[in-house]
């Protein structure tokens, strides 16, 4: 038990900590984001401890470990879903001018690169 859950534990921190850091950043109300990473953070903490609970101390907690496991997994799932909709929201919104301008900006260093001077 000790060997599965010492590698799970740092894992399952390091994508939690990415996926909560990136959602900060997500425009919304700071409440539902510091209760959605709270959430997320719980549900998964006690995905990982039910086993340790259940062995060390009581078989009542044998519930516990598919239901924070799956509210864990619908948090990461919702987690994923909202960044990829705000990033594909942002990839629409993105000026088209904004792209010619950095062709244009980059028109002479192409030049000179096509020249042999670069």
């Amino acid at each position: 038990m000790v060997e599965s859950s010492h590698g799970h534990f740092a894992m399952m921190a390091m994508v939690l900590l990415v996926l909560t850091h990136l959602a900060v950043f997500v425009p919304g109300p700071r409440r539902l984001k510091t209760a959605f990473v709270v959430a997320t953070f719980a549900s998964t903490f006690l995905s990982e401890a039910s086993g340790w609970l259940v062995r060390f101390v009581h078989p009542g907690f044998a519930i516990l470990k598919p239901v924070s496991f799956l509210a864990s997994q619908v948090f990461l799932g919702l987690m994923l879903g909202l960044l990829g909709a705000f990033l594909l929201a942002a990839a629409r919104r993105r000026d088209p001018r904004m792209v010619e301008d950095r062709r244009v900006a980059a028109e002479p260093a192409r030049r000179a690169a096509e020249d042999g001077r670069g």
